[in-house]
This record gives structure tokens, C-alpha cells and sequence, in this order.
């Protein structure tokens, strides 16, 4: 690889200089879709993380993005709203103006939408706040209620509930919703939120951002590598993809590795040739043993159309605020 590095006018950016040097032209392809597979605890929801924070960085910076218009999309599969606040709330998303991800929700810049409680059957009829959180927002002088508010698809119905609480009422109101969540479900809200980044009376912005976390419960509804279920599981995601590459949108999709490097399905089999079929990048987190005791995360480009690319196994860490580089990785010898 030439070792100039161009900066790409077509690029998406992680935001983290390091990684995105990896490639040629910097960052991703506008429009891509990118496959984050690794085993549990890599940092594939991390990197998920930094790729949208990335993006409400680079709204706070543009003069004529206004609150309210989105720029970023978290479609969680695997964790709660509240669960995520928890785990990103000490991060910066504003380049050291103090806005933080409670920040970034309520000025509608960063819209998440919690398909935990869809695929449980039921959204949640009361906050549940940890002890820590609770004491987060008393310090912070934040409202509970309002970050709820914004969340997906619940958020307002529980506002309102908890607004009305203690109030008589005639009728309890059944919430009770279908136990599963469909690709038409993801689609129909990234519909949405491109058509929400251009209500200003615009076209939709460029270099909008949708993170999905994870792809497991999906691919759960499905059977088998080689038989009609899996035939189906394609089919569902390729028009998936294509909907988000129309729109013009960069996506990341996480998706745990089986132990031969395949995305797992989560029922004991894999879909063999998944990310080659869906996907325009691959990377593939895992760990490194020194036999020090202590396990080195790493990370690996498989492919990325369009860009020229590393495909040595670069080792990083993680802290408070997000991805920090250690260098490279060390033969075992």
C-alpha cells in the first residue's frame, strides 16, 4: 500500500485519525454498508458508538444543521435506551462544548430506537433507573422523562403515561405489541429518519449515519446455512441494504463471529457467505493472548470496496471516552 494517504471527498469518518488511515481515501464510502464482527466484549457496539458520535461532532460544526434535524440513527437489538445511556454517558459529543449523548438525544441529532421492548412484546410502563443513573441525572440537573421522550418507538407513550400517572382512568390501554421485529420494521424507520434530516424544507442531508446493534435477532428468525430460511434471510437483508444505499446512507451492522470467522446466527449455525453478500466493508474484531494475563483487543480489515486498505491486524484499547490506539500488533515469537 502507497503510503500517502488521500482524504477522499466521498468519505465518512470514524473520527478516530488512527483507524481512519487505514484506509485510502480516509474513512468509509458515503453510502456503504459495513459489517463489525467479533466475539463478545471485542468493542463492536463501541466502534458502532464512535462511528454516530462521529457524526453529531460534524452537525455541531456545520452552521446550517439545526436541532431537530437527525444525522445519526441507533437501531439497538440488545440493550435497552436506558442501558446505553448507562454505558455512553460519560462520552463527549461535542468536541468539548459539553454536550454529551443525553445532549445529542433530546436535540433530535441523534435518534435511538429501542427494539429491545419490541422484540420483548411489551415497552416498558414505568422508568427503571439503576441507582448510579439516578444519581447521574440529580448531578447533571437532567430529566429522566425527557431523554425517554425522544426514544423509539415508545418514548412518548411512556411521557405521557408517566406524565398522567396517578391521574384516574377509564380504560388501561393495552400495550401489548407482537413479539418480533421485522426487516420492514428497520426499514420503515430508517424511512423515517431520512425523511426527518431534511424537514426543514430541504432534501435530505448528505453523509447521514445509521448504526444497527446487532443483527443477531434477526438472523435468529431464520434457519440454517444452505436451506429455505437461509435463502430468506438473504433476501430480507440484501433489500435492507439496498434501502439504506439508496437513501445514500452509511450503515454499520454488528454481528457476532462464529470460531471459523463466519457470523454466527445465534441457533447453532451460520449464514456462511452473509457478509460477503451483504456488505461492502468487513472488519473483524478479536483478541490477542501475549500470555501476560491480560488479553490485547485487536482489529482487522477483510474488505473494504472502494478503498485501498491495511490488512494487517491493528491492536487497540478502550476508555471512558471512547477508542484509544495502542499500535501495532506484536508477533507472538
Amino acid at each position: 500500500m502507497e503510503h500517502t494517504i488521500k482524504e477522499g471527498e466521498d468519505s465518512v469518518r470514524m473520527g478516530v485519525e488512527q483507524f481512519d488511515t487505514l484506509l485510502n481515501p480516509k474513512g468509509f464510502p458515503c453510502g456503504s454498508t459495513i459489517v463489525f464482527a467479533g466475539y463478545a466484549g471485542c468493542g463492536k457496539t463501541t466502534f458502532l458508538m464512535q462511528f454516530l458520535r462521529q457524526g453529531v461532532k460534524e452537525s455541531l460544526e456545520d452552521p446550517d444543521h439545526r436541532d431537530g434535524e437527525p444525522i445519526s440513527l441507533f437501531i439497538s437489538l440488545e440493550e435497552s435506551a436506558l442501558n446505553i445511556l448507562s454505558d455512553y454517558r460519560n462520552w463527549d459529543f461535542g468536541n468539548g462544548q459539553g454536550f454529551d449523548l443525553y445532549d445529542a438525544v433530546v436535540s433530535g441529532r441523534l435518534v435511538i430506537y429501542d427494539g429491545v421492548h419490541h422484540l420483548a412484546g411489551r415497552p416498558p410502563d414505568s422508568l427503571n433507573l439503576s441507582p448510579d443513573l439516578s444519581a447521574w441525572f440529580r448531578r447533571r440537573e437532567r430529566d429522566p422523562l425527557e431523554f425517554m421522550r425522544h426514544i423509539q418507538p415508545y418514548g412518548q407513550k411512556l411521557y405521557d403515561k408517566e406524565k398522567a400517572r396517578g391521574e384516574e382512568s377509564e380504560e388501561e390501554e393495552d400495550d401489548t405489541a407482537e413479539c418480533s421485529l421485522a426487516v420492514s420494521d428497520i426499514i420503515r424507520q430508517v424511512k423515517t429518519f431520512v425523511q426527518e434530516s431534511g424537514r426543514g424544507g430541504g432534501a435530505p442531508r448528505p453523509r447521514l449515519r445509521v448504526g444497527i446493534d446487532s443483527i443477531m435477532p434477526l438472523l435468529a428468525q431464520f434457519g440454517a446455512s444452505g436451506t429455505d430460511e437461509s435463502l430468506k434471510a438473504r433476501k430480507e437483508l440484501l433489500s435492507l441494504k439496498q434501502e439504506l444505499e439508496s437513501q445514500g446512507v452509511t450503515s454499520i451492522f454488528t454481528a457476532e463471529a462464529s470460531p471459523d470467522g463466519g457470523i454466527a446466527t445465534g441457533r447453532g449455525s451460520r449464514l456462511g457467505d452473509l457478509e460477503r453478500f451483504i456488505a461492502r466493508g468487513v472488519l473483524l474484531l478479536g483478541y490477542r493472548d501475549y500470555g501476560t494475563g491480560e488479553l490485547v483487543r485487536t482489529i482487522r480489515i477483510l474488505k473494504m470496496r472502494g478503498r485501498k486498505h491495511f490488512t494487517a491486524p491493528k491492536a487497540y484499547s478502550i476508555d471512558r471516552d471512547g477508542i484509544q490506539w495502542i499500535g501495532e500488533v506484536f508477533s507472538d515469537q
